[in-house]
């Protein structure tokens, strides 16, 4: 057994105990009240979705009806009805079509309809300004949701998954390996590791997996190619009925496609120092939808030291299928293959001592190899009111790692084969129905089903698997909601989520290992229920407030339910959940400056942290992270923008209210750009985050990076060069504290030490883009 202990403010140490789970034994599957309500709301959800017509036909809705259209075909939302583009399926009840090429929303207001105007969304787009969202009543502007372009004017093309994650305001992405491994999430004072409290979707795919051996919830974003993704949703919180499992922080949703301005060829060469090639290239029917495309890339990436190499191949393609009245239907599917070395963490003693350098590594021959595939069919109405799409995913993971050196295991060293294999299939569904003028219903769904494989052992077979098991799971979520809209000002929604899950789980170990359980199986099943409401109200153009709160959760890992040899409290453990506030101000006092300020509080009942040393996520005692949060984007000269933003948050236990291990306190970045449509571009960007505390009286940070690009931008072609960490600042990327030998000659020493991931040094990196097909 495992525990964390932090320093607290008289110099002592206080220990996070782990608390025992609330269900010491599998729960098994009952056809209870909650089964039987979650079934039935599923049930409706589907013939409401598949229905020919309904009362959302008898009653057309009040925008869609006058809606307008783009060049393109798309519709555009009715400006007198206050209509807008929503997040299709992200929130209970849309207002209009899905489609990018609609005019955008600014403070909850439509913009002016411009249909000669790029996507604020778009892989290459103009303007860096994040875009609010508006899900259930005409009027409503979250706090939840906001759109942020994937590459915004004066900014460095994004060349890198982390640099596409980033772009979610607060969002800090960490690895301690390389880009072929799933990297580690820090965002709003939760350290949600490889995803454990961070949902993230490609379309409606979940990128979030249920149960890995390396993590839970562990994120591949291989196939995020930047080049192939047009917009990106951000969801602070839980307060959107749709946000599904691991939603604690958030949800990130990242729709593949093109923008108009945008489409036709586009070739892309990449070449840097360290060294680093990469070459996509995409094509785009000049004259097609938005999700026509189809996306190509190749990498090879030495990594700036030892064991930090990368190859990948990675491709994504979409295609409207058919556009009706009644609605589009569109396929999308997307896949990476992956192989690449990891070099570990290094103790920050052995770096004093010189035995080591910064860039080094102790286990040279540790790597791994990703693939990922998934496709998705989605049928969308054309006012939004009724989305219907199916998904399926394969993966398969295998890692070789050592952390620890030879502390566990002294005579065979600690090296670890994870391997993870899954195929899942799911779908969902969405149904919107006007009661009267103001108030509308909504009814949602989704179903996921999933064959896991999972395995983690010593891979010169010396000792008996740690853990080896094969799994079936089904995962269930409903929710149901209503929208009001009392005056013209004011808007309301509130509505409620269940989410459900069943497995079966075989232990896989030999019964030779005499381990309790081995070779047995086992079944759980449990429930959750999350209540959500939102408020605006939007008394002036210029300004609105709004306020959310709500309650997300985290489904158990299917290893959960297998005995533990270590801990014989283990197994059976059900969801983790936490409620989520958000209050938030935003003003617009000039068109061409947009800024808001907002707080947030999150209460997590049972909280799960990692640790190294047994590789498993230890439940503590509740926890408390209350931030605020500021953001500014301002344009000037036309061609010119500045873009900041700042979240300071104290992230503690609710007991004792000692500071979480690995929480930064502060997080701010600042970007300056100049880009016009032909000629000089260039800009800058600079990066912070706080001291990361990781208990024992260690700590890493705090980083301050500064990046800057300068590049010529002519009608066809476009070259870049851009140089991150100009300072060539020594910094740490990811870190921990936990006890290691990586001498097996040196004497065992149980205290846990400080260990660090080194972040990149100077790189540059030179980009040539020919777009042929540009339009004048």
């Amino acid at each position: 057994m495992s525990s964390f202990s932090a320093p607290s403010t008289t110099g002592q140490r206080v220990r996070l105990p782990r608390v025992p789970t609330r269900s010491a034994a599998p729960l098994r599957l009952r056809w209870g009240p909650i089964t039987r309500w979650a079934c039935a709301l599923l049930a409706t959800t589907s013939i409401l979705a598949l229905a020919p017509a309904t009362l959302a036909e008898a009653r057309p809705a009040p925008g869609p009806a006058n809606a307008a259209s783009a060049p393109d075909g798309s519709p555009l939302a009715d400006q007198r009805s206050g209509g807008d583009p929503p997040v299709a399926g992200s929130a209970p009840i849309p207002r209009a079509t899905d489609s990018e090429d609609a005019p955008a929303a600014e403070n909850g207001r439509l913009a002016p309809s411009d249909p000669t105007a790029p996507e604020a969304g778009a892989a290459t787009g103009t303007s860096s300004r994040p875009t609010a969202t508006r899900s259930l009543a005409p009027r409503l502007l979250s706090p939840a949701v906001q759109r942020v372009p994937i590459a915004p004017a004066g900014q460095p093309a994004p060349t890198r998954r982390d640099d596409v994650l980033e772009r979610a305001p607060g969002l800090v992405v960490g690895q301690h390996g390389t880009e072929g491994k799933g990297p580690s999430f820090l965002w709003r004072g939760f350290d949600a590791e490889h995803g454990s409290s961070l949902e993230v979707r490609w379309g409606i795919v979940p990128l979030n997996e249920s149960s890995n051996p390396h993590g839970h919830g562990y994120i591949d974003p291989g196939v995020l190619i930047p080049e192939s993704l047009r917009t990106l949703d951000v969801y602070e919180g839980s307060a959107d009925l749709a946000q599904g499992p691991f939603a604690l922080a958030g949800t990130l949703r990242f729709r593949p496609g093109v923008a108009r301005d945008d489409r036709g060829l586009l070739l892309r060469a990449e070449g840097g120092f360290p060294w680093r090639g990469r070459g996509v290239s995409r094509w785009a029917p000049v004259d097609g939808a938005p999700e026509d495309l189809v996306v190509a890339e190749v990498l090879a990436d030495s990594g700036f030291g030892a064991s930090r190499r990368l190859t990948r191949v990675a491709g994504v393609g979409g295609l409207r299928l058919a556009r009706g009245s009644r609605g589009d239907v569109t396929a999308s599917a997307a896949g990476h293959a992956s192989f690449f070395d990891l070099p570990g963490q290094v103790p920050v003693a052995a770096l004093e001592r010189g035995d080591i350098a910064r860039d080094g590594t102790f286990s040279p021959g540790d790597g791994g190899r990703s693939l990922l595939g998934l496709a998705q069919v989605e049928r969308l109405s054309r006012d939004g009111r009724r989305e219907l799409g199916v998904w399926v995913r394969a993966r398969h993971l295998m890692l070789r790692q050592n952390y620890t050196g030879f502390f566990a295991h002294p005579d065979t060293g600690d090296t670890l084969r994870q391997e993870h294999d899954s195929v899942a299939v799911g779908g969902r569904a969405l149904r919107v129905v006007p009661l009267t003028d103001g108030l509308e219903f909504a009814l949602g769904g989704e179903l996921q089903g999933e064959w896991l494989s999972l395995d983690e052992r010593d891979p010169a077979g010396a000792r008996p698997p740690d853990r080896s098991a094969r799994a079936l799971q089904a995962q269930a979520g409903t929710w149901a909601g209503l929208a009001w809209t009392p005056v013209v000002p004011l808007a309301l929604e509130a509505g409620a989520r269940v989410d459900g899950v069943a497995t079966t789980v075989t232990d896989r170990r030999p019964a030779a290992a005499a381990v309790e359980g081995a070779g047995e199986s086992s079944s759980g099943a449990t429930a959750a229920l999350s209540p959500r409401v939102r408020a605006a109200l939007t008394p002036l153009d210029a300004a609105s407030l709004s306020a959310s709160w709500g309650y997300g959760v985290r489904p158990p890992e299917v290893l959960g339910l297998l005995p533990d040899p270590d801990d014989p409290t283990a197994g059976g453990a059900g969801y983790t959940s936490g409620w989520s506030g958000t209050l938030q101000l935003d003003v617009r006092p000039h068109r061409a400056v947009h800024a808001s300020v907002g707080g947030f509080l999150h209460l997590v009942d049972h909280e799960l942290l990692f640790d190294h040393v047994s590789r498993r996520s230890i439940e503590t005692s509740d926890t408390r992270r209350l931030g605020a949060q500021v953001h500014l984007h301002a344009a000037f000269l036309g061609h010119g923008e500045v873009t900041a933003d700042a979240h300071l948050v104290s992230a503690r236990t609710q007991g004792d209210g000692e500071r979480l291990p690995g929480v930064p306190r502060q997080v701010a970045r600042i970007g300056l750009g100049w880009a016009p449509p032909e000629g000089l571009r260039a800009g800058a960007r600079g990066r912070f985050t706080g001291e990361r505390a990781w208990g024992f009286g260690t700590a890493v940070g705090p980083v301050a990076l500064l990046d800057v690009r300068a590049g010529w931008q002519a009608r066809t072609i476009a070259i870049e060069l851009q140089m991150d960490n100009v300072l060539d600042s020594a910094w740490a990327s990811d870190g921990g504290a936990f006890p290691s030998r990586h001498d097996p000659e040196a004497p065992i020493d149980p205290v846990p030490r400080l260990h660090i991931s080194a972040g990149a040094p100077r790189t540059t990196l030179l980009v040539l883009t020919w777009t042929p097909e540009a339009q004048p």
